[in-house]
């Protein structure tokens, strides 16, 4: 039966007048919200998509400016070392030839001594025979002249010690300042990668934020979906809940709250729905149950409610109305209407004919006009 047999006081009376014209396929549409809102949704995850896309960008590029950087600071201080040890190494060169003259000086200052003391030695063994006082003479001289070699040598001596201070003061002033050159570096890259480390933790943190944002976001529209696709039992009304509980009732032969799958279609026809098999086939996919199944009571009140909801009883009879008015006058004769409903199809009675008209307020020899027909069969059904 087509969904107008619950404006015809539960009988199977409009279902014949439908079959023998067309099967008429139920106009499901898509709400205007609802895909304005799905295009919102698609908006906005392009947004943030584009966001994250830019976020990351960005990222690159702060890490390449920091790496970058990192790589002109450890130039800068290989160079600086460079210098650095250039210099060190003139240095050592420049105190070693200083060296090398002093040491070469205070040689020849020791031969000069040397041969001044041949000298003087032969000049002594020369002249000793001649004169002893000429000899004391000489031995005065030789003292004193030991002891002017003396103080040169300890003059030397201290020269070179301060030299060796100096040369040491120098080295340590330079062994600290390349110290203190390389905890600067160290202390440098130490800021530098406790910075980049912050920065992708911040990083990191932003992406969850959005991750979280983006599943929130996703939660929200299923959410959204599921309220205004899923069916609610809870719309239908409750004489229909009762007039849907007393028919499942019937059917629930063992008294354990469930009916078979397979009797779903005939219990919907019962009460005034017209599924097609493959309709039902649906119902049952989207509550996981197969032919071989059971359903509850709550399943089979989600189910009739949108079974409901995909049907349309005015416009299903209008529209089957118009088609048996080929001349579209807008009505069509009641005499025409019994005929067909008595004649064709599952036949109906008489009597079903008469209440049928009645209810719609038609005469029995008068026109029935199409739009009254329809509305007046659906208000006697919400009445009911």
């Amino acid at each position: 039966m087509s969904a107008i047999a619950r404006g015809c006081l539960g009988l199977n009376v409009v279902k014949t007048y439908f079959n023998l014209h067309v099967f008429i396929t139920t106009k499901r549409n898509f709400h205007p919200l609802l895909v304005l809102l799905v295009l919102l949704v698609l908006l906005v995850l392009l947004v943030l998509l584009v966001l994250l896309v830019l976020l990351v960008l960005l990222v690159l590029l702060v890490l390449l400016v920091l790496l970058i950087l990192l790589v002109l600071l450890v130039l800068l201080v290989l160079l600086v070392l460079l210098v650095l040890l250039v210099l060190l190494v003139l240095l050592v060169l420049l105190v070693l030839l200083v060296l090398l003259v002093l040491l070469v000086l205070l040689v020849l200052l020791i031969l000069l001594v040397l041969l001044v003391l041949l000298i003087l030695l032969v000049l002594l063994v020369l002249l000793v025979l001649l004169v002893l006082l000429v000899l004391l003479i000489l031995l005065v001289l030789l003292v004193l002249l030991i002891l002017l070699v003396l103080l040169v040598l300890l003059v030397l001596l201290v020269l070179l010690v301060l030299l060796v201070l100096l040369i040491l003061l120098v080295l340590l002033v330079l062994l600290v300042l390349l110290v203190l050159l390389i905890l600067l570096v160290l202390l440098v890259l130490l800021i530098l990668l406790v910075l980049l480390v912050l920065l992708v933790l911040l990083v990191l943190l932003v992406l969850l934020v959005l991750l979280i944002l983006l599943v929130l976001l996703v939660l929200l529209v299923l959410l959204v979906l599921l309220v205004l696709l899923g069916p609610r039992a809870e719309l239908l009304t409750q004489d229909q809940i009762d007039e849907f509980k007393e028919c499942f009732s019937l059917y629930d032969r063992q008294q354990k709250g469930k009916i078979e799958a397979r009797e779903l279609i005939t219990v919907m026809r019962c009460l005034g729905s017209n599924p097609t098999p493959s309709e039902v086939q649906r119902h049952l996919l989207s509550h996981s149950t197969d032919v071989g199944g059971e359903l509850d009571f709550s399943t089979f009140l989600n189910v009739m409610h949108r079974q409901l909801q995909q049907e349309a009883p005015e416009e299903e009879i209008l529209e089957a109305m118009r088609m048996a008015d080929k001349e579209q006058k807008g009505f069509i004769l009641a005499s025409e209407l019994r005929a067909k409903l008595t004649g064709l199809g599952e036949k109906l009675t008489e009597r079903e004919v008469d209440e049928l008209l009645k209810e719609a307020g038609v005469g029995a020899d008068g026109r029935v006009h199409c739009e009254q027909f329809a509305k007046a069969v659906t208000r006697s059904s919400a009445k009911r």
